[in-house]
């Protein structure tokens, strides 16, 4: 009859959870990706065709708005900067292209035809998120610059500071 208790009470004993610590940790690493990325409209169009006040043998200058047309987004440490460069191509011509963003002075990418090279178009970008409004202005004179469409493809580059 003892056994029989003795048996019944670690049956019993057993059943019972051990006292633990009410407090218990685990640790869990959140890993962040790097991510540099730009965006911008894939195409546009611009059409000279009013002579400048004053000056007939000038196209007036035409302007285009891209709201949001520049999207960036960065998490890296430093500070980075876009630069835009623009290549004509089509015939010898006397076009003149401008580019900027709201707040800051336009960048000239092409000059009488010719492409200008890299030329800055934000200032300092910080790890952030940024949109800014693309602001484009066009111009030409008449008897430079035959009738007729001419391609422009104009590359954006994230570039560190």
């Amino acid at each position: 009859m003892r056994n029989r208790h003795l048996l019944w009470m670690l049956c019993v004993a057993a059943a019972i959870p051990a006292h633990s610590d009410p407090v218990a940790t685990q640790t869990l690493t959140l890993s962040v990706r790097p991510i540099a990325s730009l965006s911008v409209p894939k195409t546009g169009a611009i059409t000279l065709e009013t002579a400048a006040g004053g000056q007939p043998d000038r196209y007036q200058t035409v302007r285009l708005v891209q709201p949001k047309g520049l999207q960036i987004y960065d998490n890296l440490p430093g500070s980075r900067r876009v630069e835009a460069e623009a290549i004509l191509t089509g015939a010898r011509t006397d076009l003149d292209l401008t580019c900027a963003i709201p707040g800051r002075p336009a960048a000239t990418l092409i000059k009488g035809g010719a492409g200008q090279g890299p030329q800055a178009i934000t200032g300092d970008i910080v790890n952030s998120f940024q949109t800014y409004d693309l602001i484009w202005e066009a111009t030409a004179t008449g008897p430079g610059t035959p009738a007729g469409d001419y391609r422009c493809d104009i590359r954006f580059t994230l570039t560190d500071q």
